[in-house]
């Protein structure tokens, strides 16, 4: 049987990111809707992505960033 334990504040990892304009109201948009502050509507968005889906590959960043 699986149990959950609560992790502490020490067992995360704290990073910084830059949004443009239009993904920032989008996300201030959905942390609004959610009732979740902005913070954990991205951790669990982040989460969810990279739970589900594959590493990008490298060209495909190469055009994303263009």
């Amino acid at each position: 049987m699986k149990t959950n334990k609560s992790k502490s504040d020490s067992d995360y990892v704290y990073i910084t990111l830059r949004l443009d304009p239009v993904r920032n109201a989008a996300l201030t948009t959905a942390a609004r809707r959610s009732a979740r502050s902005k913070r954990k509507e991205a951790e669990l968005r982040l989460s969810l992505h990279l739970d589900n889906h594959e590493i990008i590959p490298t060209e495909e960043l190469r055009s994303f960033s263009k």
